[in-house]
């Protein structure tokens, strides 16, 4: 039931209906007065909808309002707080059907005799015995050999990713409006071109971000292609602008793709340390199904990708060049954020005996 509404506004709404006025004209002119009355109001004010109202047209006496507002009970609010406590719990309605109160009462009482809120879920990888256990164990070593103190400095970070063309010129998923009627004046198209795509290798150093690479276009990469078109290009030509001299203490972490942890991979990387002293992390080492604690994954194409949705080019060649201005905007203070927010990471993992971690709360404050 909705708020009484004044005497004096049904009168005036009667005497412009019978001018001639059409519901959507009373409305907009009650809106003058600073008025809101809703279409459905006007329309059971003009033709005498309700009770009280087919009482007073019909010479009746008017009855008095002997319906007080539902209150749930102990009981009713217990078995509320039973089916939200669900893992997959039934939805609001559902749950107003199985205690026969209105919808709007079960949201009031999740709300405020609950304190409960509505978050939804993140999709996240199944994680066996045997993952947790390796996440637990190399996470903590990751940070151990390689990221605590100063030794982060010399950690070079790398990741492959699809960058589609129409990710950009984004529309906004919502709106703002008075009236639920606008609501149809807005849309989001959906475009249908799927084609106009890029593979882009990304890396975060100690020291700030080495420049894009553009892979070139086929439907897969293995592990020779990994080689020649990331590795080499990565290591040997973009590397060295960051650490001319200290090129032996550097140490590259990626993740467990099967075209990273493949045989002519471990060979190129034995190579690599032969010839430059770089290291590229072994495959025991490398904690498996951990996007939760990969800089690329947490911050780096994410952060990317949500700085080209506002962007408009026409052309793949203008989307290259965007991506890479977007990515040299990424300064060494930035990434020195980052590093600290991955060690954090790792460490809580390994204190989460290798457990998801992207649902917990205060993951980046000082204790978990």
């Amino acid at each position: 039931m909705g708020p009484k509404i004044n005497p004096e506004v049904e009168r005036s709404v009667l005497v412009l209906s019978k001018s001639g006025s059409s519901e959507r004209d009373i409305q907009k002119r009650l809106q003058c007065s600073e008025i809101k009355l809703s279409t459905g109001a006007i329309h059971n004010i003009i033709h005498g909808v309700g009770i009280r109202r087919e009482a007073k047209n019909a010479g009746l006496p008017i009855p008095p309002n002997n319906y007080p507002p539902v209150k749930a009970s102990k009981t009713v609010i217990k078995k509320i707080d039973r089916l939200t406590s669900k893992e997959n719990p039934p939805g609001q309605r559902t749950i107003a059907k199985a205690v026969n109160l209105s919808q709007g009462h079960i949201s009031h009482i999740i709300k405020t005799k609950l304190h409960k809120k509505i978050h939804r879920k993140r999709s996240i990888h199944v994680l066996e015995d045997s993952h947790k256990a390796n996440r637990t164990t190399n996470s903590r070593r990751l940070y151990e050999d390689h990221l605590a103190g100063g030794k982060s400095e010399f950690v070079v970070t790398l990741d492959e990713a699809w960058f589609y063309l129409q990710d950009c010129k984004g529309d906004r998923k919502i709106c703002y409006t008075e009236h639920r009627e606008d609501v149809e004046k807005y849309v989001c198209p959906k475009r249908e071109k799927f084609g106009d795509k890029i593979m882009v290798v990304g890396a975060i150093t100690g020291r700030g971000v080495l420049d894009l690479i553009k892979v070139p276009p086929n439907p897969k990469i293995n592990s020779a292609r990994y080689v020649s078109d990331v590795l080499k290009p990565l290591l040997e030509k973009e590397l060295p602008k960051l650490y001319p001299t200290d090129y032996d203490k550097v140490f590259v972490h990626h993740d467990k793709a099967s075209s990273h942890t493949a045989t002519f991979t471990q060979q190129y990387a034995e190579d690599l340390e032969a010839r430059r002293g770089t290291k590229i992390i072994k495959n025991t080492l490398i904690p498996v199904k951990s996007p939760d604690i990969s800089p690329m994954d947490f911050f780096g194409f994410g952060h990317l990708k949500q700085k080209m949705f506002s962007k408009r080019p026409t052309t793949m060649d203008g989307f290259w060049e965007l991506l890479k201005a977007e990515w040299r905007k990424i300064t060494p203070e930035m990434c020195q954020g980052v590093f600290s927010a991955w060690k954090k990471r790792c460490r809580t993992v390994a204190q989460v005996h290798g457990e998801h971690i992207e649902q917990i709360k205060d993951i980046h404050s000082h204790r978990i």
